[in-house]
């Protein structure tokens, strides 16, 4: 899913020229592989699979603590002991994020960022075939075909042997090598895709984000980061139509079989459109109308098996669905999430959910009226992609299958019933209490000297300052203020002062300036809140820069950084009051997870700052970033001659990037347990502590 991008109706003290946004990601080239186009009837050397091996046996995350398990054994589906709705098992494979699903039968395959395809049965690995791309964006199955999108903008089809039905081979690529070729002869089939850069239509320049199968005419969709859809006759390989549809990224696209395709995108907007035309070269696609046109990114579709609703999730968390009957008239939303909707499907009379919030919401539709039937929980990271298939031997015929991918790696299969409202949730625990304190700690003695409950749901953010004030954010939406009181190790006691927030949307993200004179606050919706310190912590104002959730800030002099999920780090300089976007600095390709800012000590200028940005994209990046002008030094990824650039891929996320005190290092703590120094100098990196990956942390300490 790419989502990028302004707030294009916010009232903001700066207008972000959108003719800035990039199209694609900086470090993504599209590089045509000759070899990859020489595959018809060739076989797949990987072989990933372990014909005994049960799912998740002897990995770390199924022995850890944060790992959700469920009190019901593998039993039947039907016996009528089993709960109606419930978690049916888990599918763990250490190797990538799952970014893709499809079921059809008793197969189940999963996508992930490790180039891998594999393949399920019945909660065990089958097969696995592996693609020569990067990242499995989208996988769609048509009869004894399986289509997939990647990240470098082609489709691949893979066919099963009928002799053995565990060995996958490739039996296309769109567009193929030929096509390209072809169409490259002619200079009226080159468009511009990015500025002072062309290539031929029939191809994308950007990553699939998604695919749509019309199998009643044999036409492939599939929609692109390059802010098009193209279309694809499945029996030819041949693409017969791209379309510009948005203003940026295309997030999702659905076809139907009366002929209409739903588009749904980056720049807030779902659009429709209608196929007119049979023959290959007849067919085009003809705009009707816009259904919704926001600033929240519009992040998945899906249209009802009977075609009547379509509904659209967006990064606000909301979902909208219309009515086809009524001219697709706006039916009404849905609130059930508190972070953005990422997935979306329906089957039957239910519609479920997933969200970055690690939630799958299922919703029952009666009439127009749709009723939240129930929420699974047990994910540990945001619920990438869903599929459901109804489960055949079931002995009721409204009982559903769903498998829901998510970035903790694992993919979960539930089931779950439209008849009755009851289901088994496995919430974090900690000691048999949810998470929602924060605790204050004797550095020199390691005591725990206090436990707070704070709020009524996860604290995402907490900040002290020196004054005795600490500030806790929460994801249920509210800022709170407490003060210290006592000095002694039993006196210590935070006392509850004041709410400086309390709202639907997340609260993602805290910083005091240095001088403590402000408090600002990121949330779930992209929107910056600060307080005054001075007019006892009245509110001062909003900021308006991101298009998606603000994931981390950090303030430094009269500048404050925010990063979010839209990729981008926004800078804000504050004059008095007044707050203007200095610069907004793009380079990462996935949300921005953490910051950290030091001063430039070796700088001739006081007023210019380092700033390291740590992000989902599994690199760090280093910034110069001054005061004085609104122009900005940026390091983009290189890999020789700049010293000054840090730029290191790891195995996992970055999760988290902290100053150390002597100024000299960077900590990044990474989801795979271990810490790396980064040393600014000399732009190298090493591993602190081995054993830290079984969370032995205290060496670093000592």
């Amino acid at each position: 899913m790419r989502e990028k991008g302004t707030r294009n109706g916010s009232q903001d003290t700066t207008s972000l020229d959108s003719k800035s946004r990039t199209l694609s990601d900086p470090d993504i080239s599209f590089r045509f592989s000759e070899t990859d186009e020489e595959l018809n009837n060739r076989h797949s050397d990987f072989s990933g699979y372990e014909p005994h091996r049960v799912s998740g046996v002897g990995s770390p995350i199924m022995k850890s603590p944060w790992n959700q398990g469920t009190p019901w054994s593998m039993a039947s589906l039907d016996d009528p002991n089993y709960p109606m709705n419930g978690l049916v098992g888990s599918l763990v494979r250490e190797e990538g994020h799952t970014y893709s699903l499809a079921a059809s039968g008793d197969l189940l395959y999963t996508g992930s960022d490790s180039k891998n395809i594999r393949v399920w049965k019945n909660l065990n690995e089958f097969s696995a075939f592996k693609s020569s791309s990067g990242l499995v964006k989208a996988i769609i199955i048509s009869g004894k075909k399986i289509f997939t999108g990647h990240q470098d903008g082609k489709v691949r089809v893979w066919k099963a042997s009928s002799k053995h039905p565990r060995r996958y081979s490739q039996v296309a690529t769109f567009p193929t090598l030929f096509s390209i070729l072809k169409c490259s002869v002619r200079p009226k089939n080159y468009i511009e895709v990015k500025r002072k850069h062309t290539a031929v239509w029939i191809k994308h320049c950007d990553a699939i984000s998604c695919l749509s199968m019309n199998q009643e005419v044999g036409l492939l969709y599939s929609g692109s980061w390059d802010r098009t859809f193209k279309v694809w006759k499945t029996s030819s390989s041949k693409c017969l139509e791209s379309v510009k549809a948005h203003d940026d990224a295309v997030n999702s696209v659905i076809s139907t079989v009366e002929g209409f395709v739903f588009t749904g995108s980056a720049d807030g907007s779902v659009k429709v459109w209608k196929r007119e035309g049979k023959g290959k070269k007849s067919i085009k696609h003809i705009y009707v109308k816009t259904l919704l046109n926001q600033d929240s990114a519009v992040t998945a579709l899906a249209v009802s098996k009977n075609g009547l609703f379509v509904y659209c999730g967006t990064s606000d968390g909301i979902l909208n669905f219309w009515e086809r009957e009524k001219n697709l008239a706006h039916g009404g939303i849905l609130n059930g999430h508190k972070l953005a909707v990422l997935c979306l499907s329906a089957a039957g009379n239910l519609v479920f959910s997933g969200s970055a919030d690690k939630m799958i919401c299922v919703w029952k539709r009666e009439g127009i009226t749709h009723t939240c039937l129930s929420v699974l929980t047990g994910h540990s990271g945001p619920v990438k992609c869903l599929a459901v298939e109804e489960e055949v031997e079931s002995s009721t015929a409204s009982r559903w299958k769903v498998y829901s991918g998510s970035l903790d790696k694992s993919v979960k299969v539930w089931s779950v019933s439209e008849l009755a409202r009851d289901v088994v949730t496995m919430t974090t625990v900690h000691n048999g209490n949810q998470v929602r304190t924060f605790k204050v700690w004797k550095t020199s003695s390691s005591k725990c000297l206090e436990s707070v409950k704070a709020h009524d749901d996860a604290v995402n953010s907490v900040i002290s300052t020196v004054e005795g004030f600490v500030f806790t954010g929460s994801a249920d939406g509210s800022v709170k203020v407490w003060k210290r009181e006592g000095k002694g190790k039993k006196s210590i006691k935070h006392i509850y002062v004041k709410t400086l927030l309390n709202q639907d949307s997340a609260v993602t993200a805290l910083a005091v300036s240095k001088n403590g004179l402000f408090v600002y606050c990121g949330t779930s919706d992209g929107i910056l809140n600060f307080w005054e310190r001075e007019k006892n912590l009245a509110h001062g104002g909003i900021l308006n820069g991101h298009k998606l959730a603000v994931l981390c800030l950090s303030a430094a002099g009269n500048l404050v950084f925010s990063g979010s999920a839209d990729k981008m780090i926004c800078v804000w300089k504050r004059e008095g009051i007044t707050h203007t976007c200095l610069s907004v600095l793009t380079g990462h390709s996935g949300p921005v997870k953490c910051l950290a800012v030091e001063e430039e000590v070796e700088s001739s200028t006081a007023s210019r700052w380092k700033v390291y940005s740590g992000s989902l994209d599994k690199s760090v990046k280093v910034w110069s970033v001054s005061e004085l002008a609104r122009d900005v030094v940026t390091m983009t990824t290189v890999h020789n001659g700049n010293q000054y650039l840090l730029m290191f891929q790891y195995d996992c996320w970055v999760h988290f990037a902290s100053n150390c005190p002597d100024s000299l290092l960077i900590l990044i703590l990474c989801f795979d347990g271990f810490i790396t120094e980064l040393v600014n100098n000399r732009g190298k990196h090493r591993n602190l502590h081995q054993q830290s990956r079984n969370g032995n942390l205290g060496q670093l300490y000592k």
